[in-house]
């Protein structure tokens, strides 16, 4: 190829794509430790339930150091689920196993990584049950963590 055909890189040619990687590389740092910081919560995970002003949990991120609480609680009673310490922009699934299975996925967790509680009524067969919660946390998911037993009479 003879220098007439040759492509010429000129100076502001350089420096424009110079200044384009440092840009491009500069903008992938900041996302990741944007992602990073907002990927903390204060507390540990935690899905719980509130019946009759009581909270009950079994844990912290499955370990159950609590153990799981028992409750009885009447055919159209009114309880709240809820969590803490939860992933940003995650829910928290709960499921009622026992004679028969339920499943409820509640709220969304905010920046502050908090699932607020809402309110259900019992409408569950009669017999026992035990509440599990899935739900993720910084770095991993929390899967059929144990939450509370329940006696529906």
């Amino acid at each position: 190829m003879d220098a007439a055909a040759r492509p010429t890189v000129t100076i502001g040619r350089l420096f424009l794509a110079l200044a384009f990687v440092v840009t491009a590389a500069l903008g992938t740092v900041a996302t990741t430790a944007s992602s990073a910081t907002a990927a903390t919560c204060r507390t540990l995970g935690h899905a719980y339930n509130i019946f009759n002003g009581n909270v009950y949990f079994s844990g912290y991120e499955g370990d159950q150091r609590f153990g799981v609480a028992h409750i009885t609680m009447a055919r159209g009673a009114r309880y709240e689920l809820g969590g803490n310490g939860i992933k940003p922009g995650t829910s928290i699934v709960f499921e009622a196993v026992g004679p028969a299975t339920y499943f409820q996925t509640v709220g969304t967790a905010g920046g502050n990584c908090v699932v607020n509680q809402r309110p259900f009524f019992q409408n569950g067969l009669p017999g026992e049950y035990r509440l599990f919660a899935t739900y993720d946390v910084p770095g991993r998911t929390i899967t059929d963590e144990p939450v509370v037993d329940v006696t529906v009479t």
